[in-house]
């Protein structure tokens, strides 16, 4: 049996599953891990990265030996993958026909000209919708046009944090070939998939230290940005008004989101949690939003922040496993993890045997 692990490795925890992909039917979901990133008080980049390698070598350390693995796929998320537009221009004296070919050729021209700083290796990139002659055009192919326009979606990463990455999971685990991605190009693929008619959407993705928010227009993503307020920055902003330790601020939190904390400590806690709500939603109120918004349901705050935004305005969706589970087959060893299903089902559509 040939065997894939696929990682998400997200700001403030880190996912593993051992799955079966399959071009002829879902894929198998056989087991599934995810640590946390060790709480900072103070977030400190390094401290973060050794962190987050502590954490993959845990996951993968859980991960059986079943069978060969055939390819490892890493779906990184901010901070460990950073992202840019870029768009390449054709002009003609005279207008051409647009084909196939000539969007090949040009993308491959041009290739070059997607500059990171030299310590980045690009992963992924994809095109955008095309303008001709100033109009973006769903289907381009046929059309004529003297001014042809081609904007390009690139994500990469840290060369270093890679390699970094590639050698704790090599320890465990012999491949034939590894890939990365952009956690934000595979999930706004599957939503794409699951929710054809949706061609307007804002997918909200809550980690440990920030808020990830991609925007799709007409079924491509065109913009991804973050803000540094996640989780960990709301167990952080109890603590401090609070003075209690870390994990009692955690505990606490969950406790009164689940609303089975005693009257006393509700009431500091509504105070506190209307801050958070506030200061989340002037940074969620920057960014011009569609209507419609998915929420990565990842933790208790997700649902929290989900409740937050002004349902009047914007229709709210939770993409939790009630809406995936009928696309792929979950086995005995796996637990509920959205982030995880949503990579397995989009690389199942890209690398599907």
């Amino acid at each position: 049996m040939s065997l894939s692990i696929v990682y998400d490795i997200a700001s403030g925890t880190v996912g593993g599953a051992l799955v079966e992909l399959s071009e002829k039917k879902e894929p198998k979901i056989i087991y599934t891990n995810r640590q946390p990133i060790l709480f900072q008080k103070k977030p400190d980049s390094q401290k973060l990265l050794a962190e987050m390698l502590r954490s993959l070598e845990k996951v993968t350390e859980t991960i059986p030996q079943e069978g060969i693995i055939e390819e490892v796929f890493y779906v990184f998320s901010s901070p460990w993958v950073i992202s840019q537009t870029k768009t390449f221009t054709h002009k003609e004296n005279k207008e051409i026909t647009v084909t196939h070919s000539f969007i090949k050729n040009l993308l491959q021209s041009q290739e070059k000209e997607i500059k990171f700083d030299e310590d980045m290796m690009i992963i992924e990139h994809k095109s955008l919708n095309i303008k001709l002659n100033g109009y973006e055009v769903l289907d381009p192919v046929g059309k004529k046009a003297h001014l042809i326009e081609l904007p390009i979606l690139a994500s990469a990463i840290s060369k270093d944090i890679f390699s970094k990455v590639e050698n704790v999971v090599s320890r465990s685990f012999n491949f034939q070939k590894s890939l990365a991605h952009s956690f934000t190009l595979l999930s706004c693929s599957i939503i794409n998939d699951i929710f054809p008619d949706e061609k307007d959407f804002m997918l909200i993705d809550v980690n440990g230290e920030l808020t990830n928010m991609d925007i799709v227009r007409n079924g491509i993503s065109t913009y991804s940005t973050s803000f540094p307020f996640g989780s960990n920055s709301m167990i952080r902003h109890i603590s401090n008004v609070l003075n209690t330790e870390v994990g009692v601020s955690e505990s606490l939190a969950k406790t009164y989101l689940n609303k089975s904390i005693e009257l006393e400590m509700s009431k500091k806690l509504e105070i506190i949690f209307s801050e958070i709500q506030k200061r989340w939603l002037e940074q969620f109120n920057k960014i011009t939003s569609p209507k419609k918004i998915f929420i990565l349901m990842n933790n208790i705050f997700s649902i929290f922040l989900a409740d937050a935004i002004n349902h009047e305005l914007f229709d709210i969706v939770r993409l939790d496993e009630e809406k995936l589970k009928n696309y792929f087959i979950l086995g005995g060893k796996a637990k509920s993890d959205v982030a995880l299903f949503i990579g397995v089902l989009s690389l199942n559509k890209c690398y599907n045997k």
